[in-house]
């Protein structure tokens, strides 16, 4: 199987064609949110009991998956008392993968820490991945994936996923006048908000500068310029605007949560 360039303006737009999804995948890319955010939408696509581009967002398997609490994405990961991935713990994922999913079509196994799966791990890995039950399929999320046998690379999918693009100036320049009516003024920030063009051929900027909002944040609450209960307050909502965003949800019914989150009073949140 060859390398695909996944080239990632939104993650979250990111679409598969539920026909051609495979069993086994290399998602490759830098550590860090944004390939485990594209390492998730995968898992939802291979779970999603919609059809045509999934995920669909709407289904109960959808919902799930981007909860974090769907019975059929195993996430598997090198223990923290062990220096490599251990070969017995493969073993045992092979194993159970032969058992049937709980609920979904498929069993996702997301296995991380590739870089500490040695080679002895990987043969044991190898034949699953030549002889995968039908109900499977493995995503195995690294930066370099010459880490990994030329056996194994060949009975995966490569999709790379690329460094995130530079915020353009009026997201940046948004976002840091919004941080700034935030720290002053809640309530003015929430107008802002509200003047936000928010129309479908607008909602990508919308969210381009929520995300640099996001980015910006936490060094405005280290140097003081935000106050802890503030920041708790936009982490929280922006964690939900993500949420909201995944089930496809009009940008604008996203602005008034927001500024409901942000101007509540305290014990009303």
């Amino acid at each position: 199987m060859g390398q695909t360039d996944v080239e990632l303006n939104t993650l979250t737009d990111v679409t598969f064609d539920s026909g051609r999804l495979l069993h086994a995948y290399l998602v490759t890319g830098p550590s860090g949110p944004r390939r485990d955010a594209f390492t998730d939408r995968l898992a939802a696509a291979l779970v999603c009991s919609g059809s045509g581009e999934v995920p669909c967002g709407q289904c109960p398997d959808c919902r799930k998956a981007f909860r974090g609490v769907h019975p059929d994405i195993i996430r598997r990961g090198r223990p923290e008392d062990k220096s490599v991935f251990p070969v017995e713990l493969i073993r045992e994922i092979c194993a159970d993968s032969a058992v049937m999913p709980n609920e979904a079509g498929r069993k996702v196994y997301i296995l991380s820490d590739g870089e500490r799966m040695n080679a002895a791990a990987q043969n044991a890995l190898l034949k699953t991945l030549e002889e995968p039950p039908v109900h499977c399929a493995f995503l195995l999320p690294v930066e370099d994936p010459s880490v990994f046998l030329p056996t194994v690379r060949s009975r995966c999918a490569q999709l790379r996923v690329p460094d995130e693009p530079a915020f353009d100036a009026q997201a940046l320049a948004d976002a840091d006048r919004f941080l700034d009516l935030l720290a002053s003024d809640p309530v003015r920030a929430a107008a802002f908000l509200s003047g936000m063009d928010t129309k479908k051929e607008s909602r990508e900027a919308f969210f381009r500068f929520l995300s640099a909002a996001a980015e910006r944040a936490p060094t405005r609450l280290a140097e003081g310029r935000l106050s802890p209960g503030l920041w708790a307050r936009l982490d929280r909502a922006l964690d939900q605007a993500d949420q909201y965003r995944v089930y496809n949800l009009n940008a604008g019914h996203i602005v008034g949560m927001l500024a409901a989150c942000l101007t509540a009073p305290a014990g009303k949140l």
